[in-house]
């Protein structure tokens, strides 16, 4: 599997899309912290994008993931293969994300610290049981006709926290 190199993949599961671009989000990404200035230089190949969930299915959330950029022509038979994906052996669960170009794309003064920073419209994102079940999954995926943006690995779920779990923090 990919797990002998460092790749990271974050999900931030928003009340709104309007929040990327909002006052507060928007003040933190003009002022990082010490330790985002030194870090953010640092990291490679880093792809973003943010917006609304607008395809979901399967139940529950498994410990390995996969996100395939998708291009606005596979958005067509995107309900087709989020719904053949959670039918899949050992596959719990598969969104569909389209990204807001407009908020994804507000200069920060964080966005400028990272290096070739880059976006893609809609992202598959889906789990599963284990690596072997997601990688089969990712392997029946086709990727966009010259998608460079985004490699196709599997990642392993190594923290989660669901804001109800923050009462009194």
């Amino acid at each position: 599997m990919d797990f002998d190199i460092r790749r990271y993949f974050i999900v931030y599961e928003l009340d709104s899309p309007s929040a990327l671009s909002g006052d507060d989000y928007v003040r933190k990404l003009n002022n990082p912290t010490s330790w985002s200035q030194r870090i953010m230089p640092t990291l490679k190949n880093f792809v973003r994008g943010g917006g609304r969930v607008m395809l979901a299915a399967g139940v529950g959330q498994g410990g390995f993931a996969a996100a395939v950029a998708l291009d606005d022509i596979q958005m067509i038979e995107a309900d087709t293969l989020v719904a053949r994906l959670v039918r899949m052996d050992r596959i719990c669960s598969a969104r569909l994300l389209k990204v807001d170009k407009a908020k994804t794309s507000i200069p920060t003064r964080e966005k400028s610290l990272r290096r070739e920073d880059q976006s893609f419209a809609n992202l598959l994102v889906f789990d599963g049981l284990d690596a072997v079940a997601v990688r089969s999954a990712l392997d029946t995926v086709k990727s966009p006709a010259g998608d460079a943006a985004m490699p196709r690995f599997v990642y392993k779920q190594v923290y989660q926290l669901d804001r109800r779990q923050m009462v009194g923090v």
